[in-house]
């Protein structure tokens, strides 16, 4: 699973200057001919209209402030991304890339029961690297 995971970055600026920006996780999802789908948390994807507002009364070109995604694969390698979906209700956003040669999740058919072990890889405040993976269970 853990080959799986990127690094999702994300920025809102103007064109000229970056003014915030933060950092999520994911997993490849799924690919078709062109693109890879990267399963992530909605609010990665979603910046809220009280930040994209702060952000537009402090810059010089208000009108070209808008955010900016990214994904970085396992080697480093960093790909645009645009926001596919976003599923506020369940907290969950399908990113779009293009094509990653890297192997998407299995999920389980099955739910976990109670007792299961259950493990989360993530990059908690942006720690990241191709030899490192923060694991959680």
């Amino acid at each position: 699973m853990s080959n799986s995971m990127v690094l999702v970055r994300g920025a809102i600026h103007d064109g000229t200057n970056t003014m915030a920006s933060y950092t999520g996780s994911g997993v490849v999802f799924a690919h078709d001919d062109i693109s890879t789908l990267i399963l992530t948390a909605g609010h990665v994807c979603e910046i809220p209209e009280r930040v994209m507002n702060s952000a537009r009364e402090r810059s010089k070109e208000p009108s070209k402030v808008k955010q900016l995604l990214s994904v970085v694969d396992r080697q480093e390698r960093e790909y645009n991304a645009m926001a596919y979906v976003i599923a506020t209700e369940f907290d969950a956003c399908l990113l779009q890339v293009p094509l990653m040669d890297i192997k998407e999740i299995e999920f389980s058919v099955t739910p976990p029961k109670l007792g299961d072990k259950i493990f989360n890889i993530s990059a908690p405040y942006g720690h990241y690297s191709k030899d490192l993976a923060v694991m959680f269970d």
